[in-house]
């Protein structure tokens, strides 16, 4: 888990004010766009850009996101989708308005795709930097805004990127939540953008598991954000008489929140239980909602990189682990690498060779056979 940058002045409120009520169009259509320097990367030619989406449970909706190509981009050269890590529930988080200002947690990976000579499109999620709360873990909404964050790549004039050119997705921590989704609904959502392959790492596959295993530690907040998340998602969720008053002010605590705020939280270490009056782990709105946001219940047609830190102290192992088995288990052309000696942060450094060597072979279009026990 890496820290955000504070957004800089640039990042006019503005931009990121859908029109009422939105354009007709379609998902990925671009509502509007500005040229923004990123002078860290000397040469790549950057927009911010908001567009048509859907949401969760079917609605239309406005996400920013970034479009990056390189200082050389080649006839032809591929897309790669990049879908952030958490970056906390503030609108002042969204990647489309930290990168501007200062290297994000996803400039080491970002670096050597743009080196190779590869568009970039990255998305904001849905309700971070635009009105509304961030849908964090939620799934569909995830890969709907990373789906559709390439379509407007694509569609961008001034970007000039092939739309017959080869597409991959990488995703990290929430990231990988939205790569996995974003693999098993592309098929069915965005036919129209085939994916050569998708690598997911730091995974948070299972909620359920997850949730007890941050109860009452380091990053015990990130229920709030999840309990925020879903009261947006999802009409059927209400928080007003799931939560304690410690609980409710843990809520208002965390949409104010950037990561570096909710790892640094005085929050930190409290028991689900001082937060709920029930437990959601046991509530069935709760639990229809964390099974349908569980990943690796679909088959997804593409080549798969799945990789975890046995040592991650956000996200445990076990549960990545298994939702390898259960991808493993649907047929799925899967990779699988695990880290010994990392923990989450460094668990995403230390992958970033592999994973450009992966998504690299699979933009070329080698075949791949994966690790998946041989069925038998």
């Amino acid at each position: 888990m890496a820290i955000t940058p504070i957004a800089t002045a640039s990042s006019s409120a503005s931009f990121y004010e859908p029109p009422a009520p939105l354009p007709a169009g379609v998902p990925g259509d671009v509502i509007r766009s500005e040229p923004v320097a990123i002078n860290y990367l000397p040469g790549v030619k950057a927009w911010r850009v908001l567009y048509r989406s859907t949401t969760a449970t079917g609605e239309p909706t406005a996400v920013s996101g970034m479009v990056i190509t390189p200082a050389r981009m080649r006839p032809g050269a591929p897309l790669v989708g990049i879908a952030p890590g958490f970056p906390g529930m503030d609108d002042r988080c969204a990647p489309s308005r930290t990168l501007p200002g200062g290297a994000s947690s996803e400039t080491p990976l970002m670096l050597p795709l743009l080196q190779r000579g590869y568009a970039l499109a990255i998305t904001d999620y849905e309700g971070l930097g635009t009105p509304g709360d961030h849908r964090y873990v939620v799934g569909a909404s995830e890969a709907h805004a990373m789906l559709d964050a390439m379509r407007a790549a694509r569609r961008l004039p001034a970007a000039g990127i092939d739309p017959t050119a080869r597409a991959a997705v990488s995703g990290y921590s929430q990231g990988g939540h939205a790569a996995m989704f974003t693999a098993e609904l592309q098929p069915e959502y965005a036919p129209d953008v085939p994916l050569a392959g998708v690598a997911a790492g730091g995974l948070p596959a299972d909620f359920n598991a997850i949730a007890r295993f941050l109860d009452g530690g380091w990053f015990s907040q990130l229920f709030s954000a999840v309990a925020v998340s879903y009261q947006a998602a999802y009409p059927e969720i209400e928080l007003d008489g799931l939560l304690t008053p410690r609980g409710h002010a843990a809520v208002e605590e965390v949409r104010r929140d950037c990561l570096v705020d909710i790892v640094t939280s005085r929050r930190a270490f409290t028991r689900l239980s001082r937060l709920t009056l029930r437990s959601p782990l046991t509530d069935p709105a709760w639990q229809r909602r964390f099974a349908e946001n569980r990943a690796a219940e679909r088959r997804p047609p593409m080549p798969l990189l799945l990789y975890h830190s046995r040592a991650d102290q956000g996200l445990p192992f076990k549960q990545a682990e298994a939702a390898k088995d259960r991808y493993c288990a649907l047929g799925a052309t899967v990779t699988w690498r695990e880290y010994l000696r990392t923990e989450h942060a460094l668990g995403f450094l230390v992958a970033i060779p592999r994973t450009v060597r992966w998504l690299d072979a699979r933009l070329r279009g080698d075949a791949v056979e994966g690790t998946c026990p041989a069925a038998g």
